[in-house]
């Protein structure tokens, strides 16, 4: 059972005990309900903490090999520095073989074998001085995970992915900042690049069971909305106008808040981002009309204040709404 299945047992079992005590439920009714409901299941406290820490483990494996070899770089000769890595990495492919019938199991082996695979990468360029730039390293990275990644069909080695596609992309802007819009938009576009993410893991999830869930597209929009937003609200205050980063942060908000999205695929969490993003972008366009024409700072702080309340308040009204509307 996954985190979300979890909550919904949790939850169904609250929607019964709120019935009962409301009298709209009779007690002889009640086990029928809970059936009905699915909240007879028991909570899957052994399973969750098993699939956590198998996570962690994998993780912090990953992570030791990389500061041993840190740590010890000067005592270790190439064979074994490069000798050592290739042979955990080719463990964990034979283990990730091995264990193709646990699905969990599988997922962790091939999530160690991408760490380990930055890893090596990362060694040879040391060792070896080959004078590639970061970005190439984080590149070339995800373009050899891409096939795991796609093997494995976990949530967790796709997030890992885009991370490493972002890092990427950040690190190449770094180098060549993209000034074609008239500024330099690479935060934008890379949280439009996210948000595309969003839309094609949408599209995914319905013929892949594997990606259901909540958790992998909430954080894919906070990858999006966060940078979608920071540039959104950098363009309107530095910028001599709004600037063409507001248009993909304008079309990504109006896509998540509009009824026609809300329906198919309601999450008050994803919507709270949203509402924040607004919030942000209107407040930055307030503060430079009010702050950049107004030699009053005390009464335009003021009128800030109140207008981030405002919104506030508003937002939390409809989302609190939602949530009740989701919940019956």
């Amino acid at each position: 059972m996954s985190v979300g299945a979890w909550f919904d047992v949790v939850a169904a079992r609250r929607r019964v005990s709120q019935w009962q005590a409301a009298g709209v439920l009779a007690p002889d009714r009640a086990a029928q309900a809970r059936a009905v409901l699915g909240a007879d299941a028991p909570p899957p406290w052994r399973g969750f903490l098993d699939a956590l820490a198998l996570w962690l483990g994998a993780a912090l494996l990953g992570a030791g090999v990389i500061f041993f070899i840190a740590a010890n770089w000067a005592q270790l000769g190439k064979f074994a520095r490069l000798g050592g890595v290739q042979a955990l990495l080719v463990l964990a492919v034979v283990a990730a073989v091995r264990l193709a019938h646990r699905r969990v199991a599988r997922e962790a082996a091939l999530f160690l074998a991408v760490l380990l695979l930055g890893a090596l990468l990362a060694l040879l360029g040391q060792t070896y001085q080959t004078g590639a730039d970061t970005w190439q390293l984080f590149a070339l990275w995800a373009a050899l995970a891409l096939p795991w990644t796609i093997a494995a069909r976990s949530a967790v080695l796709w997030l890992t992915w885009i991370a490493l596609v972002d890092v990427a992309l950040a690190l190449w802007f770094d180098l060549h900042p993209w000034r074609v819009f008239g500024g330099d938009d690479a935060v934008s576009i890379i949280g439009a690049i996210n948000f595309a993410f969003l839309l094609a893991w949408k599209i995914a999830a319905r013929r892949l069971p594997e990606l259901e869930g909540r958790v992998a597209p909430r954080v894919l929009a906070a990858f999006a909305v966060a940078p979608l937003t920071f540039g959104a609200a950098a363009a309107v205050i530095e910028r001599n106008g709004f600037g063409v980063a507001v248009l993909p942060w304008l079309l990504a908000t109006l896509l998540l808040l509009t009824p026609g999205y809300r329906a198919d695929r309601r999450d008050v969490a994803v919507l709270a981002m949203a509402a924040l993003g607004v919030i942000v972008v209107v407040t930055a366009l307030l503060a430079r009309l009010l702050l950049r024409q107004n030699g009053d700072w005390a009464g335009s702080l003021l009128l800030l204040v109140f207008a981030v309340g405002g919104q506030s308040a508003a937002f939390a009204v409809w989302l609190r709404r939602l949530a009740r509307e989701e919940r019956a």
